[in-house]
């Protein structure tokens, strides 16, 4: 059994979908990584063979008021459930962000690169890498822009805007990442639990780097509506917390040890037929 922690998010949803009976989907109800009690209620769990962790603390503006929590849930708790499968002797696939890095240049960032992140979410993300890579055996995997069914994402948003507004969608165009299905994610932890991974850090995002912008107006082509979105500078849009401009990841290291990549427009357009 692969214990699954956040099972019953985005990404948790589609890592049960993958593993199939494999799966052991841990909710809040069982396992709470912002719960005093996180240890005991780890250590009543069932023998498994790996651990896959995609709960956390994911809103990026609230952090800058709950750093604490943040660090709690993103960082230090993961901490205890590193040393937990450790102390089991299995392998933890934990998912962390381009939010480490600063967002400085225009050149992807590789694993090794330094983390220096600019805000609060990041930092406790940083924690959390920490604890991982030095607590156990392990897959860290840096992704970004997620998306896909059972969760509030980008691409829902910008799809639900346009059908329900004439108004003009003004979009960031100067922050560089790439939109990443759920499903893609979940294939590759497949493969780590089958065992044809190496462990290790990795960068896992789509072939291309593009800004908000090119996706919000990739959606609104596919809808018909292209003449709605206006491309806006960051600085015209300020949020309580700083993101990094530059979060075009490296993926050489990903490929070079068989993990495939995958198109971001393909896949983007993929995921809006279904939903059409």
């Amino acid at each position: 059994m692969i214990a699954v922690v956040g099972a019953l998010g985005m990404l948790g949803h589609a890592m049960v979908a993958a593993l199939g009976d494999q799966a052991l989907p841990l909710g809040r109800e069982t396992v709470a990584l912002d719960s005093p009690d996180l240890l005991s209620q780890l250590d009543r769990l069932p023998e498994v063979s790996a651990c896959v962790n995609v709960a956390a603390y994911t809103h990026v503006d609230q952090a800058e008021s709950q750093e604490a929590l943040a660090t709690l849930v993103n960082g230090h708790a993961v901490g205890v459930l590193a040393s937990w499968c450790r102390q089991r002797g299995i392998p933890l696939c934990h998912f962390s962000t381009d939010y480490v890095f600063n967002g400085s240049g225009d050149v992807p960032w590789v694993e090794t690169d330094h983390r220096a992140p600019i805000n609060a979410y990041g930092r406790s993300k940083r924690i959390g890498e920490d604890h991982v890579m030095s607590g156990c055996q392990h897959w860290v995997f840096r992704v970004q822009w997620l998306y896909g069914p059972h969760g509030r994402h980008f691409v829902d948003t910008i799809r639900r805007l346009l059908r329900e507004t004439r108004d003009p969608l003004t979009v960031v165009n100067d922050q560089w990442g790439c939109p990443t299905p759920t499903a893609y994610l979940a294939s590759v932890v497949t493969d780590c639990v089958q065992g044809r991974i190496p462990h290790g850090v990795y960068h896992l995002t789509g072939s291309q780097a593009v800004t908000w912008y090119d996706v919000a107006l990739a959606i609104a082509t596919h809808l018909g509506y292209s003449d709605r979105v206006v491309p806006v500078s960051s600085l015209a849009m300020p949020r309580p917390a700083l993101r990094p401009a530059n979060g075009r990841l490296s993926t050489v290291k990903a490929h070079r040890t068989g993990i495939a990549s995958f198109d971001w427009h393909h896949a983007l357009i993929d995921y809006l037929s279904v939903l059409n």
